[in-house]
C-alpha cells in the first residue's frame, strides 16, 4: 500500500514507490540517468532542486491521492513542489515502456521549469518533453 510505499534517495530524486522494491532501484537508477542527460540538452549548470518521485502501483491508488487529476493524464510535473507523480498502468494492458516514456517525459518538465525564468508556454514546455 502506499503507507508502507519503499523509498529511496539518489543525489536528484527522492523516490516513493509500492510497485515494488526492485522497481524502486530502476526507477532510481533511471531517473538519475536520465538528469544526466538532460543536463547536457539543457545546458544546466549548478546544483539542481531535488525532485520529488511519487509511483503509485495502479490508476485507482493514483486517483485516490491526486483525486482532481483528468483520466487521460497518465502522470504530471508540479512545479511549484518540484514534484513528479505517475503510475504503472500495467494492470491496464499499457507496456511499462509508456511507464518510463512517461516518466523521462515529466522529468523534461522539470528542467524547462528549471532553465526558464518565468511561465513557460504550453507548446514550449511539451515540445521538448515530447
Amino acid at each position: 500500500t502506499w503507507e508502507t510505499a519503499w523509498s529511496k534517495e539518489t543525489r536528484n530524486y527522492d523516490v516513493r514507490t509500492d510497485i515494488g522494491y526492485a522497481m524502486l532501484n530502476d526507477i532510481c537508477t533511471a531517473m538519475d540517468e536520465m538528469n544526466r542527460f538532460y543536463r547536457k540538452v539543457f545546458d544546466a549548470r549548478g546544483t539542481p532542486k531535488k525532485c520529488k518521485l511519487e509511483a503509485y502501483r495502479d490508476r485507482k491508488e493514483f486517483d485516490h491521492f491526486n483525486p482532481d487529476t483528468k483520466k487521460a493524464v497518465l502522470a504530471f510535473f508540479v512545479p511549484s513542489e518540484t514534484r513528479i507523480v505517475a503510475y504503472d498502468g500495467t494492470g491496464e494492458g499499457r507496456p511499462i515502456s509508456d511507464f518510463w516514456s512517461t516518466l523521462f517525459h515529466e522529468a523534461s518538465h522539470q528542467f524547462t521549469h528549471e532553465v526558464s525564468k518565468g511561465l513557460v508556454p504550453g507548446w514550449l514546455n511539451e515540445g521538448p518533453a515530447s
